[in-house]
């Protein structure tokens, strides 16, 4: 009797145990092995043949499925996703600023200089930056696209001096030097 009470439990719990691993197929196995290696997804060329049963609790589930409020989403760091945008952004801005500035100085270095070069000098000039305040003096003294005025570019290079650009006293008194005795009395009277 012992031994058939036994060989009964035996294969009871033998069904019960085995009952899982009958049920799982080759093409089951092989997708739990492609989910070990991808970790947990499965690629798109192996098709679930039902749909996976991720959550258990619909509590877990009502809970992720309901929109964070504003202060949620600041705890949980959701907007640096917005701050690094906004910074990949402004990065894109400033390059590109900087590539028309360089493009600027070079068309006015080869002695072409037309509105648009003449609108980032005078923007940039009014920022002082003391690269445009120079190259604006210069401009000006020199007569390169724009009609010589030696007063304005006297006071740039006066500004210049304030901004420390380098020989910009010394750019002033030649360019004062080389004013006539009219363009004296207009700058004194200004």
């Amino acid at each position: 009797m012992k031994k058939a009470n036994f060989l009964f439990l035996s294969v009871v719990l033998g069904c019960l145990c085995s009952q899982e691993a009958f049920a799982a197929g080759l093409d089951e196995i092989y997708r739990d092995l492609v989910r070990s290696d991808n970790r947990g997804y499965l690629p798109l060329f192996v098709k679930n043949r039902e749909s996976p049963k991720i959550f258990d609790d619909e509590d877990l589930v009502n809970q992720i499925s309901k929109p964070l409020t504003l202060e949620e989403q600041a705890l949980k760091g959701l907007d640096d996703v917005h701050l690094d945008n906004e910074r990949q952004r402004r990065s894109a801005e400033l390059e590109a600023a900087e590539l028309h500035w360089q493009k600027v100085l070079k068309n006015v270095q080869a002695g072409f200089v037309s509105t648009i070069e003449m609108e980032e000098l005078n923007k940039r000039e009014r920022e002082n930056n003391p690269q445009a305040v120079e190259v604006l003096a210069w401009i000006y003294a020199k007569g390169i696209g724009v009609k010589p005025d030696l007063i304005k570019s006297f006071n740039l290079y006066k500004k210049g001096t304030t901004l420390a650009i380098p020989q910009a006293k010394e750019n002033a008194i030649k360019v004062y030097k080389a004013m006539s005795p009219e363009e004296k009395s207009r700058l004194l009277d200004n």
